[in-house]
């Protein structure tokens, strides 16, 4: 039994090393770590939230120098309360993030790609007689920083990418 897993294995791990797939990260990714990408600053404290998440993720060790591409970025929210109790006092509350998001070319001056991405969250809200308490407030900040990382881990993801795949800029050193 163990070897016919074995076997499935190796042929799997053949077939996946010949189709062409590339790490994004690590010595033969393009930009070694930082890609020249300048995050535009975002509007309201979630704004700032996903550009930060956004800064650590294309420039890990400080901006860079001459950057080659801008990432405009614009995020809208709604917050919806569902999930009724018996007095009709919503249980949960759910967060929709929306980023809309454009890639530059600085030398062109010109739009490569744009996209929006949409990452939903929820948080529990207290009974009736809580809901305008601190673990509250607390609960609604925590779940708008993690829409901002998925959001930011996501819209690296798509930029990267396209970088890997459409960029004709030279590398620089």
């Amino acid at each position: 039994m163990w070897c016919r897993n074995l076997l499935i294995a190796c042929v799997g791990a053949l077939v996946v090393s010949g189709c062409g797939m590339r790490p994004l990260y690590g010595p033969s990714a393009p930009w070694k770590g930082a890609y020249p990408v300048h995050v535009a600053p975002i509007a309201e404290r979630e704004g700032q939230l996903l550009r930060r998440g956004l800064l650590s993720l294309f420039s890990p060790y400080g901006q860079t120098q001459d950057p080659l591409f801008d990432l405009k970025t614009e995020v809208t929210f709604t917050k919806d309360e569902v999930g009724l109790r018996r007095d009709e006092t919503a249980q949960r509350a759910r967060i929709r993030a929306t980023a809309t998001y454009t890639l530059y070319d600085r030398i062109e001056h010109k739009p490569l790609f744009s996209r929006a991405k949409t990452v939903v969250t929820s948080y529990t809200i207290g009974d009736s007689s809580s809901t305008a308490s601190l673990p509250l407030i607390v609960e609604e900040k925590d779940a708008k920083a993690r829409v901002m990382e998925e959001l930011a881990r996501s819209i690296h993801a798509d930029v990267v990418l396209y970088l890997q795949e459409h960029s004709t800029h030279a590398l620089k050193e």
